[in-house]
C-alpha cells in the first residue's frame, strides 16, 4: 500500500511494503484497519505508478500534481481545523473513505485518465476540461467565453450519481480508440441541439483538437485546445459551473 500512509513522498509504496506499524493519522490507522480500504489503496498506488507513464511520461508533472491534490484533501481529514475547506469526510466516517477511496482509484484506472487536464483554445476563446470518471467513463466540459455556454458532459447517468456531480447535459458519446471521441449533445431532457451539435474530440499528450458539426445553439467550440499540464480540473470547479 501506501498511496495514503506515505503522504509526504511519491511515487508510493505498495501495500507488500507497508509497515502498519508505523501508521500515525487516522486514515493511516483506518487503511490498515480496513481490508477494503486496503485493496483501495494498493490499487490506486498501482494506477498512480501506470499513469506517470502515460504518453511515454509527457504527463507524468501533471499526474503527479493531481495525486497530491488528492493526497491534500485526504490529509485535510484528520486535520480539519488548519483549513477553512471543509474535509471531505468527518474524521472516523468509514463509509465515507471508502467511497473518497473508490472514487480515486475508479479514477486512475479509468482509461480516460490519459486525456484528462484543462486544454486552452490557441484562440483564447474557451478551455475544455476533462475529468476521467471510471472505465472509459470521462466528464467533459467545453466553456465557451463569448457566449458564457458549457457544454458537457460525456459521463452516463450511474457514474453521476456516484460521483455527486451535476449532470449538465445527456450527451451520447462513443469512443474511436484510446484517444478519440464523438460526442452528440443533448440538454437535460435528452432532447438534442435544434441546430444540431456532434463533435469530435482528438487526444494527443499535448493538445485536443474539436471538429464541430451543427451549431450547437451558438457555441463555437470547434478549435485546437493545447495542453496546459500546470493546471488541474479541480481549479476551475467554481469558475465553470
Amino acid at each position: 500500500m501506501s498511496t495514503c500512509l506515505m503522504l509526504g513522498n511519491i511515487p508510493f509504496a505498495h501495500a507488500a511494503s507497508f509497515d502498519c506499524d508505523k501508521s500515525r493519522t487516522g486514515v493511516e490507522k483506518a487503511i490498515c484497519s480496513d481490508s477494503k480500504l486496503s485493496e483501495y489503496d494498493e490499487r490506486i498506488a498501482a494506477a498512480f505508478k501506470r499513469a506517470l507513464g502515460e504518453w511515454n511520461g509527457a504527463i507524468r508533472n501533471y499526474v503527479r500534481d493531481d495525486q497530491r491534490r488528492w493526497l491534500a484533501e485526504i490529509r485535510r481529514i484528520d486535520t480539519p481545523a488548519e483549513s477553512e475547506i471543509e474535509p471531505l469526510c468527518v474524521a472516523g466516517d468509514l463509509p465515507c473513505l471508502r467511497r473518497e477511496l473508490q472514487l480515486r482509484m475508479d479514477t486512475l484506472e479509468s482509461s480516460g485518465y490519459r486525456n484528462s487536464g484543462v486544454y486552452q483554445r490557441s484562440d483564447g476563446g474557451g478551455n475544455l476540461l476533462v475529468t476521467a470518471i471510471r472505465n472509459a467513463d470521462i466528464r467533459l466540459r467545453v466553456y465557451d467565453r463569448k457566449t458564457s455556454k458549457i457544454l458537457g458532459s460525456a459521463e452516463d447517468e450511474a457514474a453521476t450519481q456516484r460521483s455527486g456531480l451535476p449532470q449538465l447535459q445527456r450527451d451520447t458519446f462513443q469512443w474511436h480508440g484510446p484517444d478519440t471521441f464523438l460526442v452528440e449533445a443533448a440538454d437535460d431532457t435528452g432532447t438534442p441541439a435544434a441546430d444540431g451539435c456532434s463533435l469530435t474530440v482528438q487526444f494527443t499528450e499535448r493538445a485536443a483538437t474539436v471538429l464541430q458539426q451543427g451549431g450547437c445553439n451558438g457555441a463555437r467550440l470547434e478549435g485546437t485546445y493545447l495542453r496546459d499540464l500546470s493546471d488541474l480540473p479541480s481549479n476551475h470547479e467554481s469558475s465553470v459551473d
